[in-house]
């Protein structure tokens, strides 16, 4: 039982929250069985006879510690997977659980069995105490815990953000490897995260590498491999075709200095699992963020790589967009950053006339419900604007169409505003360079 306890304790202290989720219910429950079973051994032990008024006493006992481990289990919201998050603690239920030890030590003091004397029930107690020690042990970790930041590194090459947690429920937009999100809820197992965008939604719990603040942190300002092929893999080892995982465009793995074999380099993921990339498909992070040029031809020339992609909703992957997932990704791949959707993007740079003569090569078209009757516009698709009256977008798959009336391929919704994003990078409109976002690298804020 101690060594239970024990590791119970170490899997809390060691591993806080996360450690915590994984010792899950069955084990808690587990423990309360094998206190009561201490308890029982302990009596039947030291009587000779009363065994049937032992087994009541036990079933007492043990119904009370089943009562404190739900108790523990609702205050800090572990579900019947195991999972864990973070609710309110109160004073209330720390004072609940001494009344329920109270009420064990009573149960078992007053029990009338024969032969029994003062020192059986002072060693019953112990036990008791000990159970008791540990609950409120891990009460008083999520209290401290209670109030801080849980944070997770995304660990798949792609991380679909719903917006319920179900897999039925709608897909809102995806994360890449690399990326760090804030946890804010959980369900199952589901966690409610808060992406870089910002985008909130949910998303399973494989898909992410819990992290601490200061693992956040660390994370962030180590030198990084960005993965700049559209497809690959991280292999098992050096030589070899097992994966590890899927790589794709924009993925980021640690770099591991001096690891170089068979050609291939030696790289860690987020969750800490060893792999192998390919050299041909990586660049080094911040060497590739700062090598970036964000022009008309640039951003077209990458969202011209993705022709023939099909159309997802919520997608931002070389997969799969949608039309805001392609024009943010497309700027972001030459280092800079939009909003996620079109919504918000409407409000960025500087609006310009839909008017050919005007119009620049990488502006935003939008186009949706023009504002009338005292409703505001709202749009409901996005594309950049490639020159010549023509525009490369996501809709069904990404493709070219033409804006001129009457051609063959005229894509003929109505434009309601035209944006113009470059220029305007980092002059407070929302648009800005990654190497000044805190998600992404460290700032020096004292320069």
């Amino acid at each position: 039982m101690a060594d239970m306890c024990t590791v119970f304790l170490k899997l809390l202290l060691d591993g806080g929250l996360h450690g915590c989720a994984e010792f899950g219910v069955e084990r808690i429950h587990a423990l309360a069985d094998f206190l009561a079973e201490g308890v029982e051994v302990c009596l039947l032990g030291a009587l000779d006879a009363g065994a049937s008024l032992v087994s009541q006493a036990v079933v007492e006992c043990y119904g009370l510690f089943v009562e404190l481990a739900d108790f523990l289990i609702a205050g800090v919201g572990i579900d019947g997977g195991g999972n864990g998050a973070v609710l309110e603690v109160s004073a209330e239920n720390v004072i609940d659980v001494f009344l329920d030890v109270s009420e064990i030590h009573n149960i078992l003091f007053y029990v009338d069995i024969p032969g029994a004397n003062i020192s059986i029930f002072s060693c019953i107690f112990a036990f008791v105490k000990r159970f008791a020690t540990v609950l409120l042990l891990v009460l008083a970790a999520f209290c401290a815990r209670a109030g801080e930041v849980q944070w997770a590194i995304v660990r798949t090459s792609t991380c679909f953000v719903r917006n319920a947690p179900d897999y039925e429920a709608g897909l809102d937009t995806q994360c890449r490897m690399g990326d760090v999100v804030q946890i804010l809820d959980s369900d199952r197992y589901w966690r409610k995260v808060s992406t870089p965008d910002p985008y909130v939604g949910w998303t399973a719990e494989l898909c992410l590498a819990p992290v601490s603040e200061e693992e956040k942190d660390r994370w962030i300002a180590a030198p990084k491999w960005i993965c700049t092929a559209d497809f690959s893999h991280i292999y098992a080892g050096p030589s070899g075709s097992e994966p590890v995982c899927d790589f794709t465009r924009g993925n980021l793995v640690l770099q591991v200095p001096g690891e170089c074999r068979a050609g291939r380099v030696k790289v860690l993921l987020p969750d800490g699992a060893e792999g192998w990339a390919e050299p041909s498909d990586i660049a080094d992070y911040r060497q590739w963020a700062e090598s970036r040029e964000c022009t008309a031809q640039n951003v077209i020339a990458t969202a011209r790589g993705y022709l023939g992609v099909p159309y997802m909703w919520g997608g931002i992957s070389p997969k799969h967009f949608d039309c805001s997932g392609l024009v943010k990704f497309s700027y972001w791949m030459n280092g800079v950053l939009l909003p996620r959707d079109s919504s918000q993007m409407i409000l960025l740079g500087e609006e310009v006339p839909a008017d050919f003569s005007l119009m620049q090569p990488g502006d935003l078209v939008f186009f949706g419900r023009k504002a009338s009757g005292g409703k505001p516009r709202k749009p409901s698709h996005v594309a950049l604007y490639i020159g010549g009256g023509r525009i490369i977008h996501s809709s069904q798959l990404v493709r070219i169409n033409s804006l001129v009336e009457g051609e063959a391929d005229c894509y003929d919704k109505e434009i309601i505003a035209v944006r113009r994003i470059l220029g305007h990078i980092g002059s407070g409109g929302g648009a800005h360079s990654l190497l000044s976002d805190p998600m992404y690298f460290v700032q020096d804020y004292g320069n």
